[in-house]
């Protein structure tokens, strides 16, 4: 048990940094949606980079082991958490707490998923043909308030064996920090953990000091984010980007699907989690002739979600942000509005702003397609113009396995699903089409 870890404080509301595999002292907090979260300083990031350049390194079978384990107890963060969270961040009750079971449920089956780097050992992952090999140091920003995604990078790294310091999120703060001090408990070296209040006016300059000064990056956020961040941060040749974006994930349904399921698998999609996720549904392309029907049945099902307290165990929708409203508000523009009761969908027109950009709420631009028009080739388009030229997710909805795996050989996505809604993610698959912490490490040919 590690020895430097006083206890959550009352109501666990206070977050903590983790530098040198100890809880830190709080110098200087700043309060965030209910949150008192330390402040960074400039001290705290040249400790956190000596930390990371002077870490023990972790034997990788033992990291495999732990986390495993953890995954099995389900028990680093508690129903208590969870409730706290959920009132916190607005995010539904039930929502977090399958999102956490789906974490667990990985993080017990981890020593399965890196078997296809190799046998995990002190030194990396070795295959029949050379070593796959940590240890470079890294830095992570971690953007939003998924409970889930701080915990899922924070184990990529730890699988990887780099020398983490990340930079957590304001907006859900805890689930990161509780799974670290789990961890900890079980002796692993584990990542350094800090809050850079974003306000203030160094903010971007302790970012860009962190990213300039490790060998690689992985960040977290939407395109103007990570424009910002790598714009104001200098590095070297030699250090490897990784940049998750936001989504303008979709739906393109075909005609020969049934519009009820359809609807159904679209509404999931731009709903669940208040359409918070990078793979939320943001635009769906259905035939002309399908439309009636389909809007039909999707306002039906929307109005039969259940509104609500955001921790009650029945509420389908959470709280939503006046801010990202605010905003999808000004990018209607020509889009005529079909249905706005929380969910908001729209027909929107090629050139129309909420089928081409990524909005912070549960819209879904619909695109009608003739039967003279190509769906892929429209959603292809509605993509093309955005960072990376391509989209997250897309669901393919159609009863006719051929027809998904021609569409699904056309799409510019990293991940196409069929007849699924865009946010049924399983951890086991790649993001963005990348597998984390396999990026994170590099392969040494072993010539026998």
């Amino acid at each position: 048990m590690n020895q430097m870890m006083p206890p959550v404080a009352a109501g666990r509301h206070d977050i903590a940094a983790i530098i040198g595999n100890r809880v830190q002292p709080v110098r200087d907090s700043f309060d965030f949606d209910g949150w008192t979260i330390p402040a960074a300083t400039s001290r705290d990031i040249a400790m956190a980079l000596k930390s990371a350049r002077n870490r023990p390194a972790n034997d990788l079978s033992r990291v495999v082991e732990v986390l495993a384990q953890v995954g099995r107890d389900a028990d680093w963060i508690t129903d208590a958490d969870m409730d706290l969270i959920s009132a916190r961040v607005g995010c539904t009750r039930s929502y977090l707490g399958e999102s956490m079971a789906r974490l667990n449920a990985w993080l017990a089956e981890i020593p399965a998923f890196v078997a296809r780097l190799g046998t995990p050992g002190p030194d990396g992952y070795r295959t029949d043909t050379g070593l796959w090999r940590g240890g470079l140091s890294t830095t992570l920003v971690l953007a939003g308030d998924a409970s889930a995604l701080g915990p899922l990078a924070l184990s990529h790294m730890l699988l990887s064996g780099s020398r983490t310091i990340a930079k957590g999120s304001k907006y859900e703060p805890l689930a990161p920090t509780l799974f670290l001090r789990r961890l900890m408990e079980y002796g692993l070296q584990v990542p350094d953990l800090l809050y850079i209040d974003t306000a203030a006016e160094d903010a971007t300059t302790l970012t860009a000091r962190l990213i300039g000064n490790t060998a690689q990056s992985v960040i977290y956020g939407a395109d103007a984010t990570l424009q910002t961040i790598y714009g104001s941060a200098e590095v070297a040749m030699t250090h490897k980007k990784i940049a998750f974006l936001s989504g303008r994930s979709g739906a393109v349904v075909l005609d020969d699907a049934d519009p009820e399921t359809a609807a159904r698998i679209v509404l999931k999609g731009v709903a669940e989690d208040r359409g918070n996720r990078c793979y939320s549904t943001k635009k769906v392309f259905v035939p002309q002739a399908m439309m009636p029907a389909f809007l039909g049945h999707l306002t039906r099902q929307a109005d039969a979600l259940t509104r609500g307290a955001p921790e009650h165990p029945a509420t389908d929708i959470g709280r939503l942000a006046s801010d990202g409203r605010r905003v999808t508000d000004m990018k209607i523009g020509g889009s005529k509005v079909l249905y706005d009761t929380d969910i908001l969908v729209v027909e929107a027109g090629d050139d129309d702003a909420l089928l081409l950009e990524e909005m912070p709420y549960p819209v879904c631009a619909v695109r009608p397609y003739g039967d003279d028009e190509d769906p892929v080739a429209l959603f292809n388009r509605s993509s093309q113009e955005r960072q990376g030229h391509t989209a997250l997710a897309v669901s393919v909805i159609t009863q006719d396995a051929a027809l998904f795996e021609t569409a699904a050989r056309s799409l510019n996505a990293t991940k196409v699903l069929h007849s699924k809604p865009t946010i049924d993610i399983d951890h086991h698959t790649s993001h963005q089409g990348l597998y984390l912490f396999r990026e994170l490490m590099r392969f040494k040919e072993i010539c026998a």
